[in-house]
């Protein structure tokens, strides 16, 4: 079934179906499902079950995540999508405190959202320039390290700088 409740939703909802009680269910990728600015973070799972103690059915629900496995039970269950936003990762001409930063000539265009845990390629420094110096990579001041142009970058859980390094 087409989504068409949002302008910043699109695509098709994963198909339903009908599945045995007891039997293992893999909740579903997004696959062409998208919310601009967002990736599918969770499933939230609501299904009924008898309550002994209480005497009365009661909604269980239970946040699973895209990929994985749940047995199906033996009352009706709706899946809801869990959205979060994608994580900013930006690159900037140098560290705050580089006392050359009105020197450095050009721009870098490599600024985006991403998903946690998506590999970005790094770029290189782009049009920068810094007339005596050379482009060593980027710097990472929240885990220390510098990665060179070309190395595969595992984007975090939160939003990241990353600072020209030059030499």
């Amino acid at each position: 079934s087409g989504v068409s409740q949002s302008d910043s939703l699109s695509g098709s909802l994963p198909a339903s179906g009908i599945y045995i009680a007891g039997s293992p269910i893999t909740a579903a990728n997004a696959g062409n499902l998208a919310y601009n600015g967002y990736y599918l973070w969770n499933w939230t799972l609501r299904y009924e079950i008898f309550d002994e103690e209480k005497g009365e059915n009661v909604t269980k629900t239970v946040n699973i995540n895209p990929g994985d496995s749940f047995v199906m039970p033996e009352s009706d269950v709706t899946l809801t999508a869990l959205w979060a936003p994608k994580i900013s990762v930006t690159f900037e001409k140098c560290a705050a405190d580089f006392e050359l930063e009105d020197e450095i000539k050009g721009e870098i265009h490599a600024d985006g959202f991403f998903t946690p845990g998506e590999l970005l390629t790094l770029p290189d420094q782009g049009t920068m320039q810094l007339e005596g110096y050379r482009f060593v990579g980027w710097y990472d001041a929240e885990t220390g390290r510098t990665w060179q142009a070309g190395d595969v970058y595992e984007v975090p859980g939160y939003a990241a700088a990353l600072y020209a390094v030059w030499s």
